[in-house]
């Protein structure tokens, strides 16, 4: 199906979407910085270096250094050399990195719960079902 007009109200429904304040604190949790610290918060029980941030978050070596930077000057995370290969570097989540996310994913709840609740059980589960089939059919794995 190709009816521009669909498309142009997919658009801006989308856009429409996007420019909520609310939304772009959710959406923080899936670029820049936070998603890099979001991502070490998650997996804190595993051995977290650039290479395995760049390849498990999909961006660049040179993205996940300068984010890394950035974190690392707020407090939020802190480098060392691996004690067994010298060239890897480690990344550890601070306490004062895991109070922000844990912050920030206490407000993204808030948020979230207001539109679950407006939406209700069904229309959520339908609009999960949706995304779901948009992820697939956006990464070529089904068509409907």
């Amino acid at each position: 199906m190709n009816d521009p007009n669909l498309q142009d109200a997919f658009m801006t429904a989308l856009n429409r979407a996007y420019q909520m304040e609310d939304l772009n604190m959710l959406s923080d949790f899936w670029q820049g910085s936070l998603r890099v610290l979001y991502q070490i918060y998650q997996h804190q029980d595993t051995e977290n270096n650039p290479a395995a941030l760049s390849a498990a978050i999909h961006v660049s070596r040179s993205r996940i250094t300068s984010a890394l930077e950035s974190l690392k000057r707020k407090g939020y995370v802190q480098t060392q050399v691996s004690p067994i290969d010298g060239r890897r570097v480690i990344v550890t989540l601070t306490q004062e990195g895991a109070a922000y996310i844990e912050a920030k994913q206490q407000s993204a709840r808030k948020y979230l719960g207001r539109l679950l609740e407006g939406l209700g059980d069904k229309n959520i589960t339908e609009f999960t079902r949706l995304i779901n089939i948009s992820v697939d059919i956006m990464e070529g794995r089904e068509k409907r």
